[in-house]
């Protein structure tokens, strides 16, 4: 029974350590807008909105991924938080990349608010398997008394 038990914990360990988490890295991406706006580089960007007669909106817009391992499948999360949170519509858009047989493809996930609730809105686009390669999230914010925002930003896994 002890051996049997040292095998099992073994193979637990070799697989822990085969599976190393990937370090992940923002870079910059045009945009939909055919390249008037592009983001920061950074896996969070900050900004605010257009303006108005009831002033700006301010916003944190994020992408992170989350690895999903051998039995589940990876996740790229987008986020908007945002100062004002009626008034205005979030449009959020979350693509994840990931790698395939045959190449790469990648999935898209779109989500639409009325407001933005103080914990923030987020869209998760999940694929197929545990080969996540990057995450995009684009990010729209409307309103008609503050004014318009777009933005958005990449996080791409390296490992």
């Amino acid at each position: 029974m002890k051996k049997l038990l040292a095998v099992v914990l073994s193979v637990t360990i070799l697989c822990s350590a085969l599976y190393m988490p990937l370090v992940a890295r923002a870079k910059s991406i045009t945009l939909p807008d055919g390249g008037q706006v592009k983001n920061t580089g950074c896996d969070t960007v900050y900004g605010r909105s257009a303006g108005g007669v009831d002033g700006y909106a301010n916003f944190t817009c994020t992408i992170s991924i989350t690895q999903g391992g051998w039995f589940s499948n990876d996740k790229a999360v987008a986020t908007i938080k945002s100062d004002v949170h009626s008034g205005l519509t979030a449009t959020v858009w979350s693509f994840i990349y990931y790698a395939t047989t045959e190449g790469a493809a990648s999935i898209k996930a779109e989500g639409e608010s009325e407001g933005i609730p103080e914990a923030g809105f987020s869209v998760t686009a999940t694929a197929p398997n545990d080969y996540g390669t990057r995450g995009v999230g684009c990010y729209g914010a409307y309103s008609d008394n503050r004014g318009d925002w777009i933005c958005g930003t990449e996080i791409e896994l390296e490992g």
